[in-house]
């Protein structure tokens, strides 16, 4: 999976939307997302457009590795102590 297949499918997921359930959204159908996320097909011009609408983001983010990173809290400094 490439940088645009991993940023399509975090989005996707942190919003809960089923392969089939983007597909619908943005017009495609549901193995083009598969493919996409997957690395299997490059999306076209068009396609990226309306992902992007679709997410409220510039197409140039889908293929940012920074921006779309999920960010993980760091706990080292929790205090776990039963009272």
């Amino acid at each position: 999976m490439g940088i645009l297949g991993n940023n399509v499918q975090i989005l996707r997921k942190q919003r809960g939307l089923s392969q089939e359930k983007l597909a619908e959204k943005v017009d495609v159908s549901k193995n083009t997302i598969s493919d996409i996320e997957k690395g299997k097909k490059f999306a076209r011009a068009n396609t990226l457009v309306r992902i992007a609408e679709f997410f409220n983001i510039q197409v140039y983010e889908l293929f940012s590795p920074k921006v779309l990173c999920p960010i993980i809290p760091k706990v080292s400094s929790i205090n776990l102590v039963k009272k």
